[in-house]
């Protein structure tokens, strides 16, 4: 989307779900993570500096 309007300068349409989920997946993601899916753990690990590479 953002490609295509740089090229062209012309945005033609935006549908409601691209919206919501540009604006509400992290936060909704966030949400369940604390509130319904206490245990789940994810496949990722966060670098600080206690565990830096």
């Amino acid at each position: 989307m953002v490609v295509t309007f740089l090229i062209s300068g012309h945005l033609h349409a935006i549908n409601i779900g691209t919206l919501f989920a540009l604006l509400a997946n992290g936060p909704l993601i966030g949400f369940f993570d604390h509130h319904v899916w206490h245990g789940l753990t994810h496949n990722f690990r966060v670098k600080g500096p206690g565990n830096a590479a």
